[in-house]
C-alpha cells in the first residue's frame, strides 16, 4: 500500500468522524427553565470532585475535544475512559477515540492542577491550571506562548503531541463576549465561584452554558453528598461521646470502671470499622449506630433507672431512684443523685 493510499484512507476516516454536537445535548443546555444567575453550585469550581463530575458531561467533552484536536473533530468521536494509565499512574480524566477512529485520533488526557511544577506537569496533554505556575522563571524556561494563543504549550515528543496549559493568565486577553468555549471553561475553573453572579463576565452565554451543565451534573449527586456529610458528622459526634465515656469512667475509679472502659473502647472500634466498610465497600451496608449513639447493651445502671421509671406510679425523683439503686447494689460509680441524673441526660449512664 502506498503512502498516498494511506493518506487517502486516513482522510476518509477523519471526514466520517462526527463534527457537531448532538441535538439532545444542545437542547439540555439551552433549556429556559433554569435561571443560572440565581443558583449556587453544590461544589466549588476547580475542586477535584467538581472537575471529575463535569468532565464526564458531553458538552464539556465537546468543548475540550473540538478545541485541541484538529480537523473539526468534536466530542462525539470520543468516549470517557478509565483514568488509570498503562504504567499504573492515574490521570484526572482521559478521552479515548472510538474504536473505528483509534488509528487516526490521539487520546486526550485532561488534568486539573493547582500549581504546575517540574514534577507534576508530565505527561499531560490538557491542563486546567487553577492557580498558575509555581514561578515565572519555571514557566518561561519550559513553556512557550504565542501572543494570540489561549494556552501555554510544551513540545514533548515522543510521549505526546503537545501539552496545553490553560490558566487565568493565558486567557486574560480573550475574555471578550462571547468567550470561546474552552476560555469559558477555563474561566469557570480558575475563578472558583459557586455562583456565576459573582463573576464580572456573568452575562457571557458560553460561561452560562458551562454553569448550567455544571449545575445539572453536580446536583445529581448533591443529596448523596449531603447525606454522606451528615453521616460523617454523626460519626464524629458518636466517637467524641465514646471517648467522653471512657474518660468519665476512668475518673470514677479503676476497680468498677475497667470492664466498662473496655466495653466502650470495643464498641468504638466496632462502630468505626462498620462505618469504614459502609463507605469503602461497593455494597452498601446498614450501619447500626452506637445506641443511635452506641451499639452496646444497656448497662445495669441504665436498666435499673428505666425499669424504676416504668414501674413507678407516683412522681419520679432522682433522689429516690438513687437511694433505691444504692440499696440494690447499683450506682457505685456515682457520688449522688445529681451525678446520676447528669450521666443519664448525657447518655453516659
Amino acid at each position: 500500500m502506498t503512502a498516498d493510499t494511506d493518506a487517502t484512507n486516513t482522510q476518509q476516516a477523519i471526514t466520517s468522524i462526527p463534527t457537531s454536537i448532538d441535538d439532545d445535548t444542545r437542547h439540555s443546555i439551552e433549556e429556559d427553565d433554569l435561571d443560572i444567575l440565581t443558583v449556587t453550585l453544590p461544589l466549588r469550581p476547580g475542586s477535584d470532585l467538581c472537575s471529575k463530575n463535569l468532565l464526564q458531561e458531553p458538552y464539556i467533552k465537546n468543548i475540550i475535544i473540538s478545541s485541541v484536536v484538529s480537523n473539526g473533530i468534536t466530542g462525539e468521536a470520543y468516549y470517557c475512559s478509565f483514568t488509570e494509565l498503562s504504567d499504573g499512574l492515574k490521570a484526572d480524566f482521559i478521552y479515548m477515540p472510538l474504536k473505528e477512529f483509534d488509528h487516526d485520533l490521539p487520546a486526550v488526557i485532561v488534568e486539573t492542577q493547582r500549581k504546575v511544577n517540574s514534577t507534576n506537569s508530565l505527561p499531560i496533554l490538557v491542563v486546567l491550571n487553577i492557580d498558575g505556575f509555581s514561578s515565572r522563571k519555571y514557566r518561561d524556561s519550559v513553556f512557550s506562548k504565542q501572543d494570540n494563543q489561549l494556552f501555554y504549550s510544551l513540545h514533548c515528543k515522543p510521549w505526546a503531541k503537545e501539552v496545553y496549559v490553560y490558566n487565568s493568565d493565558s486567557i486574560a486577553c480573550h475574555l471578550e463576549s462571547p468567550m470561546q468555549p474552552l476560555v469559558a471553561l477555563t474561566y469557570f475553573s480558575t475563578q472558583q465561584q459557586q455562583s456565576i453572579i459573582a463573576l464580572d463576565e456573568y452575562m457571557d452565554p458560553n460561561l452560562q452554558s458551562v454553569y448550567k451543565v455544571a449545575f445539572q451534573a453536580l446536583s445529581v449527586g448533591k443529596d448523596e453528598q449531603v447525606a454522606k456529610k451528615a453521616s460523617v458528622t454523626q460519626f464524629c459526634d458518636v466517637m467524641v461521646r465514646q471517648f467522653q465515656k471512657i474518660a468519665k469512667s476512668n475518673q470514677d475509679g479503676p476497680t468498677t470502671s475497667k470492664r466498662r472502659i473496655e466495653q466502650y473502647a470495643e464498641d468504638g472500634v466496632q462502630f468505626a470499622q462498620m462505618f469504614k466498610r459502609r463507605y469503602l465497600s461497593p455494597e452498601p451496608l446498614s450501619l447500626t449506630p452506637i445506641n443511635m449513639e452506641t451499639s452496646e447493651v444497656p448497662s445495669a445502671d441504665l436498666n435499673f433507672v428505666n425499669i424504676y421509671r416504668d414501674s413507678l406510679t407516683g412522681r419520679f425523683t432522682w433522689m429516690k431512684c438513687y437511694d433505691e439503686g444504692i440499696a440494690s447494689g447499683h450506682f457505685s460509680r456515682y457520688s449522688s443523685h445529681l451525678t446520676l441524673k447528669k450521666a443519664f441526660h448525657q447518655q453516659t449512664l
